[in-house]
Formats: structure tokens, C-alpha cells, sequence
């Protein structure tokens, strides 16, 4: 919408200076081009305008203002006569153009209804002969005043052959209107046929083919020339179905099977086959068997010289070693014994971790602490929260973490015997802020467009300003790409203005050197994003605004002009880049 408004406004300025002239008493022509969100031409389409009379500046007195639903024509050319209206308020033959600056104001709304959503104000450069010469008191002429300074007026216009012109003006100075080109005219009838071309040279053709029976083949062409193609076999092809059984053949030979088995008693066995013959095994006996069971899984057996004795498991993290009688036993201390408990308090960028040590197992335990991760089983190589020592319950708060993000955390402990991890807990981060909640860089959030692309969703305010009063920099040149002023924008915006611009206290610069809380990614809002700055903290109370101050947003309109917000009304200000205005960053996320 704001590059609407901006090209609308170039097409006022170059107007009001032409088209805005006396006519007879009581009115006044005024002409302009309506462009639509596109920035393609309203054509042939009824509008509905607001037109004002300000006196004394672009947001001086309204002294007149009236409405009209002229149509545009097919170049989205709109012509009206001021005065002619349907009155709003004031009257329009009572105004002293002697009492000026008088300043014209054009609110259109490109749909025909009332919401007026294209805003331009110029000023009235010279005044209307026929109207303030209505209101002469005398046919007397006065005496001759001093030669009035020389105007500047267009010296010549530079088509720059890609839809734009450059109007060039006697101070030396020009302005390049945007793309002005108009849409594409239908398209025209066929031309006639072309007379038929020479015969060209004949073809070659192939005269013969040859399969070399290895899947190639050689082609022969007309003109005595030969190609032999690579191996064309296809792939084998699928198994075909079983075809039918075959006839049964002839009965074989009776087999030889075991009729008998004999036990020797000796731990061999003799097969006895049906042919008469027999075979007897090896010694088939295994080895003798644990006489005793263990009570517990993990237990062990010794033989002590009479008899097995069970060896207790031992606790993880002791070594089993023979002890001075030469018997196996569990020696040393073992990992402590630790409890993850399920994470609190989710927010969407932080969370509560707790857990238990019941036991230190034996020895004291140096460190204990969370390890986390967004892949299960974290480990001492991934994110680390170191939280005292001892044994009993512990606790520590994250942050900086990633909003709808799914991790992995388990509690630790270390010991001299080692390090001990608890069972493993998972969780997720809240996947959205509420408008006024604190952002991860500590600032108010002001904007949720309500789904994340291009790595962000929300935007965040500096809680404060980052000065009470400076300029907007870089006054009587047009920064490229500055002109945006629709939400996304401002970090581009804020770029070029620094990459363009040499001021070092500028506004832009102020919020591109800013770092707060570890975040240095701030920037200098668009206009639109200003906009939701004052309606969703300041009109709500939040954000310590001053409500009596003007704000600077990073769009330009134009190498003298840039745009602020009133913080006192809402409105948008358009004003000389050397104005003192606060300056208020912002960062998305």
C-alpha cells in the first residue's frame, strides 16, 4: 500500500504547479493519475475523492473540504473542479488567498467507497488569479512591489526510456517520477503471409538397416555415410509363470533310516541302520553344571574349593576385584544415583529444569547439572547447565531457546567414579507470543504476522529510546531502495540508509550499531511497522512513548523528505529529513 501512496504523491507534486489554476470565481481545476496496490493505472473506474484546503502548512487549518466520485479515463487521468463538491465543511468563496500558504490535500479511495487509503498534500504554489482577485477591494492598482525571487521551474524532461522520466528544474536539481508506463494494448492481426523460400538441399536419408546380432545396429544414410548405435537390449524382462508338472519318474531305491539306537552307558550311543549296518558316536557328554542360582539379575558364582557361593551384584561404577583371601569382590565407590523430573513452567523461548540426587554412591559428588539437546540421549558434548554439587534437589531456568522446538534433557552427576546420567525427559517450547509479552532480546512485541517465513514471525520494541532528537539523514539525496513502507521492510530499509549515508548519529545507523541483552540485530522501523508500534504498545499503554513526539520510520519519500508517526495522533508526518525526531528500534525473531 505505501508504494500507492508514494507515486500517487509524486504525481500531485508535478500537477498542482500545471493543472491547478483559476477558472471562473467560486472553483478550480485539478487533475491527477490514480494508480491502484499494484501499481497498475485505475482506468475507466469510478473514485471517490476527499479534497481539503489547508492553510499554513501541510497540516495546517482545514478551511474547505468537500467530496466528489469523478471516473477516471483510460489512462487513470481523474478531473475535477474544487468547489463543486459536496461540501464537508467550510466555504469555498469565502477564503483570503491573501492569508496563505494554502496547501491542497487529495484523499482517494480507488474503489469508490469511503476508504481512503491514498494521501497526498502540495502546496498550492501560486494563488488562483480569478479567486483572489474576487475579493480585490479597489481597481486601483498599488504600487509596483519588489522583484519576487525566481521561481524554479522544469528546464527540460529526460525520457530514461524504461517507463520513468527525469525532470530536470532550473536550481539544478530533478526528480524521476516512477514507472509510468501504461498497460499492454491488444495485440494486432496477423500480418499476410511471406512468399515461399527457395528448395533446400535434399535430406539424407536412411537407405538400409543391419542388426549386427549383439543388440547394435548399423544405419546406412543416402549420402554413403554409415552409424552403428549402441547396445539396444532391453532389461530382462519378468520371470514367466511355472509351467506344467512333469510326468512322475520311476520310484528310486528303498533309503537306509536309523531302526535303533543303543545307550552304552559311557556316553557314546550306537545307531543301528535298516540296511544292517551301525555307527557309534564320540563321548557325547558336556561339561558339569552350576550346582547354584543367583537371587538377583547380575549376580555371580565362585567356586570357593567345595562349593559355589553367589557373588551380589554390585552398584554401577565399582570394579570387581579379588580381594586379599581370593575370592572375587565389588571394590571402590559407584556412580551416584540421579532423577530428571519433568520440565515446568514452558514458555516459548524458556523453561524450569529440576532434579534429584538420592545417592552419591559412596563418594562425593563434584558436579551435577542438565544436559540437553534437540536429538534424544544429550550427553556432556551438547548444551550443558552446570548447577552446584552434593546430593538432593536442584534447579535452574533456560533460556535462549527456539520457539516450537521439540528437546531432549537429562540430569547428571559425577562422582569420582564417573558421570551418571537420569532418565531422559522431552518437552516443547510454546510456539507463539502474545502482543505486549517480552521478546528474547527483552523488548515489547509489537507484531505477529501469524505463521514464521523467511526465519521470522514476530517483532519486538527496544523497551527504550534510543535518542530523544536527531536527523534522518543524508538530506537532498535519494537513497535507493529506502522508499518501502510496508511491514518486512525495515531492515532493508535501515541497510540502505547506512550503506548510502555518512551521518554518524543518523537514526538509521543509531539502530543498525545497537546491541541490547546480546542481540544486535536491530533495526529502524518501516513507516507501516511504526504504525503498529503506536497502535499495539503505545494506544495500550505500553513502551514508555513520549505521547507528544514524532518518531522516524525508515521510509523516505524523497531526497529531501522521509516519513514519521505522531505519537500524539497516529498520523503520519512527512517532513525535512534534518527535522530532530526520536528514534525508537526494533528486531524481529
Amino acid at each position: 500500500m505505501k508504494t500507492m501512496k508514494h507515486v500517487f504523491t509524486i504525481l500531485i507534486s508535478i500537477l498542482m504547479a500545471a493543472n491547478v489554476f483559476g477558472q471562473t470565481p467560486e472553483k478550480m481545476s485539478y487533475q491527477g493519475v490514480i494508480r491502484d496496490s499494484a501499481n497498475e493505472l485505475v482506468a475507466n473506474n469510478q473514485v471517490s475523492m476527499q479534497l481539503s484546503i489547508l492553510q499554513g502548512g501541510d497540516n495546517g487549518n482545514v478551511v474547505y473540504q468537500e467530496t466528489q466520485t469523478p471516473t477516471t479515463n483510460v489512462n487513470g487521468l481523474v478531473s475535477v473542479e474544487i468547489g463543486t463538491g459536496t461540501i464537508i465543511s467550510g466555504n469555498f468563496t469565502t477564503i483570503d488567498w491573501s492569508a496563505g500558504p494554502y496547501f491542497i490535500k487529495t484523499e482517494t479511495d480507488p474503489t469508490g467507497g469511503s476508504n481512503y487509503s491514498i494521501t497526498g498534500t502540495s502546496q498550492l504554489m501560486s494563488v488562483p488569479y480569478a479567486l483572489y482577485a474576487k475579493e480585490s477591494g479597489s481597481s486601483i492598482p498599488g504600487p509596483a512591489g519588489e522583484d519576487g525571487d525566481d521561481g524554479v521551474g522544469i528546464t527540460s524532461t529526460t525520457d530514461n526510456n524504461d517507463g520513468t522520466f527525469t525532470l530536470n528544474f532550473s536550481d539544478g536539481s530533478s526528480f524521476t517520477t516512477s514507472d509510468l508506463t501504461g498497460p499492454q494494448g491488444p495485440i494486432g492481426d496477423p500480418g499476410n503471409d511471406g512468399i515461399d523460400g527457395e528448395d533446400g538441399d535434399d535430406g539424407v536419408g536412411i537407405t538400409s538397416t543391419t542388426d549386427n546380432n549383439d543388440g547394435t545396429f548399423t544405419l546406412n544414410f543416402s549420402d554413403g555415410s554409415s552409424f552403428t548405435t549402441s547396445d539396444l537390449t532391453g532389461p530382462q524382462g519378468p520371470i514367466g509363470a511355472p509351467g506344467n508338472d512333469g510326468i512322475d519318474g520311476e520310484d528310486g531305491d528303498d533309503g537306509v533310516g536309523i531302526t535303533s539306537t543303543t545307550d552304552n552307558n559311557d556316553g557314546t550311543f550306537t545307531l543301528n541302520f535298516s540296511d544292517g549296518s551301525s555307527f557309534t558316536t564320540s563321548d557325547l557328554t558336556g561339561p558339569q553344571g552350576v550346582a547354584s542360582s543367583g537371587n538377583n539379575p547380575g549376580d555371580m558364582l565362585y567356586w570357593d574349593g567345595s562349593e559355589w557361593v553367589i557373588v551380589p551384584v554390585g552398584s554401577p561404577g565399582q570394579v570387581l576385584q579379588l580381594n586379599v583371601n581370593g575370592t572375587p569382590e565389588w571394590m571402590g565407590s559407584g556412580y551416584a544415583t540421579i532423577t530428571t523430573n519433568p520440565v515446568t513452567n514452558i514458555g516459548p523461548t524458556e523453561a524450569d529444569f529440576s532434579g534429584d540426587v538420592t545417592s552419591d554412591g559412596g563418594a562425593a559428588v563434584t558436579e551435577r547439572g542438565f544436559v540437553y539437546d534437540t536429538s534424544p540421549s544429550p550427553n556432556l558434548t551438547d548444551n550443558v547447565e552446570i548447577v552446584g554439587d552434593g546430593t538432593g534437589s536442584f534447579n535452574t531456568t533456560i533460556t535462549g531457546l527456539a520457539i516450537g522446538q521439540t528437546y531432549y534433557v537429562r540430569a547428571y552427576a559425577t562422582n569420582n567414579s564417573g558421570t551418571i546420567y537420569g532418565n531422559e525427559v522431552s518437552f516443547q517450547t510454546n510456539s507463539s507470543y502474545e502482543l505486549g509479552d517480552t521478546g528474547p532480546a527483552g523488548g515489547l512485541v509489537f507484531y505477529d504476522k501469524g505463521s514464521y517465513s523467511d526465519g521470522w514471525r514476530y517483532m519486538e520494541a527496544n523497551p527504550v529510546d534510543l535518542s530523544t532528537g536527531t536527523d534522518w539523514g543524508c538530506s537532498g539525496s535519494l537513497i535507493p531502495g529506502s522508499q518501502p513502507s510496508a511491514i518486512g521492510n525495515g531492515p532493508q530499509n535501515t541497510q540502505d540508509i547506512v550503506d548510502n549515508c555518512t551521518g554518524t548519529n543518523i537514526a538509521a545507523r543509531l539502530c543498525n550499531n545497537y546491541t541490547f541483552n546480546g542481540f544486535d540485530d536491530w533495526f529502524l522501523p518501516a513507516r507501516q511497522e511504526l504504525d503498529q508500534m503506536y497502535l499495539n504498545l503505545h494506544a495500550q499503554g505500553l513502551g514508555s512513548f513520549n505521547s507528544l513526539s514524532t518518531y522516524w520510520s525508515s521510509t523516505e519519500n524523497n531526497n529531501i523528505s522521509a516519513q514519521g508517526v505522531s505519537f500524539n495522533t497516529g498520523n503520519t508526518i512527512n517532513n525535512n529529513k534534518l527535522s530532530s525526531y526520536r528514534v525508537r528500534a526494533a528486531r524481529r525473531f
